[in-house]
């Protein structure tokens, strides 16, 4: 297994893609609702809803990590407004290796899965994504991090 590479993903870069998964969105539209994904999913849905003019927004809750090691999803709470999915798209921060995406497509059967970025092994799981990224990458979303003080260079201690 090779060292996994991270990218992180600013609130600048995250609000951008956001918009532009809602503009390629509005034109598949008009929908009825959305499902956000939890927990990464719950911020881009938020934006995606604002875009959108969506008051409607459900939540799943699904678990699938233990800090960096992916594991079986199990779903923790479904998405009953939904119902099969029809006029509902599925929002969710990233699809990696597809497992939690084929899960919720299995619960919603007629909704769109729409996430910000996939990996090469997810992508036949969603409809519609803002960016590949590498499979071996990890991607570090704003929430995942925190702002620290680096002292300047010159500073000497």
């Amino acid at each position: 297994m090779t060292t996994p590479t991270y990218a992180t993903v600013t609130w600048d870069q995250l609000h951008r893609d956001a918009r532009t998964l809602a503009t390629t969105l509005e034109a598949l539209g008009p929908w009825q609702g959305i499902v956000a994904i939890t927990r990464g999913g719950m911020i881009p849905a938020a934006i995606v809803a604002r875009e959108l003019e969506c008051r409607l927004v459900e939540t799943i809750s699904v678990a699938a990590y233990d800090e960096e090691s992916p594991g079986e999803p199990q779903v923790l709470k479904g998405a009953p407004a939904a119902g099969d999915g029809t006029g509902f798209v599925i929002v969710d921060d990233l699809v990696d290796r597809g497992s939690t995406a084929r899960l919720v497509r299995r619960l919603l059967p007629r909704a769109h899965f729409a996430c910000l970025y996939a990996k090469p092994e997810g992508r036949d799981a969603t409809d519609t994504f803002v960016a590949e990224v590498p499979q071996d990458t990890w991607v570090l979303f704003p929430w995942d991090t925190a702002p620290l003080f680096v002292p300047p260079i010159g500073r000497k201690r």
